[in-house]
């Protein structure tokens, strides 16, 4: 595979995660405002947040691995 085209795969997965990433922050968001809007009394409101929480992190831990490769793949690029 050409150095161009393994950017360009490289470059995909990044935006993938990244989309992938902003739409479960939204909907961590979501759930904090749900929460917000929910009765206090209710003995399991925090669920859907530590689930959304969950999925969140998750999402950031692939996103930062698409972004190292990313980055360690045009900096070795630069310097080599």
């Amino acid at each position: 595979m050409e150095r161009a085209e393994i950017e360009k795969v490289l470059h995909e997965e990044l935006e993938r995660a990244r989309l992938f990433y902003d739409a479960e922050a939204k909907t961590f968001h979501i759930a904090i405002e749900e929460m917000i809007a929910t009765d206090p009394a209710h003995p399991d409101r925090t669920a859907p947040i530590r689930l959304a929480g969950e999925k969140r992190t998750s999402a950031l831990d692939a996103y930062s691995r698409a972004l190292n490769l990313f980055i360690d793949f045009i900096f070795y690029r630069l310097h080599y």
